[in-house]
């Protein structure tokens, strides 16, 4: 499910929203977050990755414009709900002051969201925190429940009594004396068996993060700055010395007794990014940390993800990118962490982009109408840096009865895009869901032939399909191209031969 709000025309008037005060529900966090959404359409837009297992939607709070993505949980432990006011209560904060004066203790939140994107789970348990609130009678099946502990207050794991913070497939197969559904400690039956770890597991499949943070609650100090992977990113030691010296929180490491399936373990093993896992609040043995003494948890971690954010606006460019097939995974500075991960994925590859990742999002949908010997083809053009391209299947399709006919065929052996000229188009003309602007496109790793002999053509993937820039294909089994600037119309013909005449030629 999509989260939407109906917007007015007219934006209503800001305001500080979220009460952090009290006991913070899921229900409540919907609420501020599409009156957020309202407020600030601009920078703020919420959907969902997936459900709980009683069916709640995992809200996801995108907050930003930035190309620079970073992953933000809170509530993996019901009893932690906290964490989720904290998140909420930043956002409301962040938005403000980007609409107002720009500036937060003493950070530039325009410049922070114009190059980055916060991309915010703020409670990723919500089963396990209406049980904690409201108690089992709020529950779907009170009877199982019941059978797995009956005090609430300090209960961590989802509705099925698996600690999601231990479902990760990260060290997940060593022995612990949890092996039974419990408030807190199991792991699961299997590795990411429960709804609430895969759908953070797909999603994170989904999107390309520079950094990640989990927020817990217990004991005012921060996990993860020990990674041994450092050197190849040297920003990690920056944000853990500014974090330290902005709050006095302490440094904790991993123990045998908590280091197992643990989600900053696996994010920072699976994608080889700076992970941190910050403890927000002095240590409260058994309940939750008192809500109406929140102020003493924002104090010293109000600018905690502000600092991050500028660390990673410093971060190198991502130039060596990690592709299975042509669909692109992930993207690092170093050529040896990239090689790494594709070990990971089967028909992967690695490709240098000089200038990184973020020389590949500038993709936009064209207006331009292609018409074939004068009538209209249905074929979607994307401009990328300046040229419109097609894909390859749509032209096949739309040139199949004509002089001009070409057959395609893919070739996995060696990862080649097989034409045959002058055989008409075989396969089937899948529609593909329209593509927004902004979508990343990325250079093709398939090579491209006519009649088994490779030619050289410029192609992007989008989603999984190649385009290519008509021009060359035009050139390649040769047909004409000409280009209406006025009417923004290119036109096929056919019947002759192709001549490189591309002055003001957009659509090449």
């Amino acid at each position: 499910m999509l989260f939407c709000s109906c917007i007015a025309a007219k934006e209503p008037a800001i305001r500080y929203v979220v009460d952090p005060y009290h006991a913070y529900s899921y229900e409540e966090m919907l609420e501020d977050a599409s009156t957020l959404e309202q407020m600030y359409p601009d920078i703020i837009r919420l959907d969902s990755i997936g459900e709980s297992v009683e069916k709640r939607d995992l809200l996801l709070i995108r907050f930003g414009n930035g190309d620079r993505k970073i992953f933000i949980n809170g509530s993996i432990h019901a009893c932690e709900y906290i964490t989720t006011t904290y998140l909420m209560y930043m956002i409301d904060r962040y938005a403000y002051a980007y609409k107002t004066s720009g500036i937060y203790e003493g950070f530039d939140l325009k410049k922070i969201l114009d190059s980055v994107t916060f991309c915010i789970v703020p409670m990723l348990n919500p089963d396990g925190v209406n049980l904690v609130h409201n108690g089992l009678e709020s529950v779907r099946n009170p009877e199982e429940v019941s059978k797995i502990f009956t005090g609430y207050a300090d209960w961590k794991a989802n509705i099925n009594g698996v600690d999601l913070n231990r479902n990760f497939d990260n060290n997940w197969y060593v022995q612990r004396p949890e092996n039974g559904p419990s408030a807190g400690g199991f792991k699961g039956y299997t590795p990411l068996s429960e709804p609430e770890s895969r759908a953070v597991a797909r999603y994170l499949d989904s999107e390309m993060f520079w950094t990640f943070l989990n927020f817990h609650s217990k004991g005012e100090g921060l996990y993860g700055w020990d990674d041994p992977n450092i050197e190849y990113y040297p920003q990690l030691a920056s944000m853990v010395s500014r974090i330290i010296e902005a709050s006095n929180y302490r440094k904790f490491i991993d123990t045998p007794d908590t280091d197992y399936g643990t989600l900053l373990g696996y994010v920072r093993e699976t994608y080889l990014k700076p992970a941190l896992t910050f403890e927000l609040c002095r240590y409260v043995y058994g309940i939750p940390y008192p809500d109406e003494d929140f102020d003493s948890v924002w104090a010293p971690a109000r600018t905690f993800c502000l600092i991050v954010a500028e660390e990673v606006m410093n971060m190198e460019a991502q130039e060596y990118l990690v592709f299975q097939n042509n669909k692109f995974l992930h993207a690092f500075c170093d050529e040896e962490y990239a090689k790494t991960y594709a070990a990971k994925w089967a028909n992967s590859r690695v490709l240098y982009i000089q200038g990184g990742i973020e020389k590949l999002m500038n993709m936009t949908v064209s207006d331009i109408s292609v018409f074939v010997d004068g009538r209209q083809a249905d074929m979607q053009a994307y401009n990328i840096n300046g040229n419109n391209y097609f894909r390859l299947r749509d032209l096949a399709t739309a040139l199949s009865d004509t002089p001009a006919r070409f057959d395609i065929e893919y070739d996995t052996g060696s990862m080649a895009v097989m034409m045959t000229k002058g055989k008409s188009y075989t396969g089937d003309h899948e529609d593909v869901a329209p593509v927004s602007s902004g979508t990343m496109a990325v250079p093709s790793i398939s090579g491209l032939c006519l009649n088994k002999e490779k030619i050289e053509a410029a192609a992007y993937n989008i989603n999984g399909n190649n385009y290519y820039k008509l021009r060359d294909i035009a050139a390649a089994i040769n047909f004409g191209v000409t280009y209406d600037h006025h009417e923004r119309k290119i036109s096929i013909d056919t019947s002759v031969a192709y001549e490189d005449d591309t002055a003001g030629f957009v659509g090449s």
